[in-house]
């Protein structure tokens, strides 16, 4: 049985999985009321540096680099789910 996964290959699968991680923190910041703040801007144009740096980086170090591109993009919407709740609800 193969899947989609082996149907786009591993760059495929990467770019795919990377840009879908992209969109969610995009949505992550662009989505609450009030518009996005100073620290969400900030978090998303790290994590739109740091993605394409992972792969290029995997190209040359091994596929390490691009597993911790995709977890400091993952911290980083943790981050913003966090601060993003209201409190006292």
């Amino acid at each position: 049985m193969r899947g989609l996964p082996q149907l786009l290959g591993a760059t495929g699968s990467w770019l795919a999985g990377g840009g879908l991680l992209l969109a969610a923190t995009a949505i992550l910041v662009f989505a609450p009321a009030g518009g996005p703040s100073i620290a969400g801007l900030g978090i998303l144009a790290v994590a739109v540096v740091a993605m394409p740096s992972g792969w290029l980086l995997s190209r040359r170090f091994g596929p390490r680099m691009a597993f911790r591109s995709v977890m400091l993009v993952a911290l980083a919407d943790v981050v913003l789910l966090l601060f993003s709740g209201t409190a006292g609800a």
